[in-house]
């Protein structure tokens, strides 16, 4: 090649990918950072994802008011036309375990801190005090 590292959004992606597979807390944390420089300083690119997020949460409530409109009939030709697989996976998802943003969020901060506390920098910055 030509001697330059190639610092695409692909290869990024594939570097906290693999982070994430090899040490997991480690790629989880890397993940937040990069999740959160984004939210603070985003690029183009970011700023054009949350807008089509953005239209895609208006496409749905569009979709959710007209589906409240329906009769019941209208609503009970729909259901008949989903396949039978499918209706059982939409009520798997829906029951399946919901992880509190939170409750992550705590979980990280804990982990972190017993890390932190276990390096050696911080017995010593306990000791000194």
């Amino acid at each position: 090649g030509n001697g330059k590292k190639d610092n695409s959004p692909a290869q990024k992606a594939g570097l906290s990918e693999k982070l994430s597979t090899s040490v997991p807390f480690l790629g989880k944390v890397v993940n937040y950072v990069k999740e959160s420089w984004e939210e603070t300083f985003p690029s183009d690119q970011y700023r054009k994802k949350q807008e089509e997020m953005r239209k895609k949460v208006r496409e749905m409530k569009e979709q959710e008011a007209r589906m409240s409109e329906l009769s019941e009939e209208e609503l009970q030709k729909i259901q008949e036309t989903i396949p039978q697989w499918k209706q059982q996976a939409l009520v798997q998802i829906e029951q399946g375990p919901e992880e509190d943003d939170v409750s992550f969020r705590k979980r990280l901060k804990d982990e972190l801190k017993r890390k932190f506390n276990s390096t050696t920098l911080a017995k010593k910055l306990y000791e000194t005090e």
